[in-house]
């Protein structure tokens, strides 16, 4: 698609912390639903009026507006240009160079990342519920 995001990190001479700009287009969203673990990030929006999509349903934000998305399913979230105009949000966060999961719950799979090169995409109904099941000499 026509979204554009610059990462802003390396060039500010982060270690820790990763930070995103993205220029959303009417109807652009900076990714899926989703909420993490292992990784908190924060949204400050510098122009349009995107909405933030919560495990609570909605919020219009505002340019200067900043959003702490915790990880767990309370931090679930998705922002996205609902206006007519352009907008421009940062997203910072924690480092994605280390090992770290997404779901995705109106997809309903998983993202287990081990670097922010390499990780494995799974269905949540794949799950088994016993860790030992089909494994020989269990039971």
């Amino acid at each position: 698609g026509s979204l554009r995001g610059s990462t802003l990190g390396p060039k500010l001479g982060a270690q820790e912390w990763a930070a995103t700009l993205y220029e959303l287009k009417p109807g652009e969203a900076s990714a899926p639903y989703h909420y993490t673990w292992c990784r908190e990030e924060w949204a400050l929006v510098l122009t349009g009026a995107p909405t933030l999509r919560h495990a609570d349903g909605g919020s219009a934000l505002l340019p200067g507006d900043i959003c702490c998305l915790p990880q767990g399913p309370s931090g679930a979230h998705q922002l996205r240009n609902d206006s007519g105009a352009p907008s421009r949000l940062i997203i910072f966060g924690t480092s994605t160079a280390r090992p770290m999961s997404t779901f995705y719950p109106d997809e309903d799979r998983v993202l287990i990342q081990f670097s922010d090169r390499e990780g494995l995409l799974f269905r949540c109904e794949d799950r088994i519920e016993d860790y030992w099941d089909g494994e020989p000499g269990a039971g």
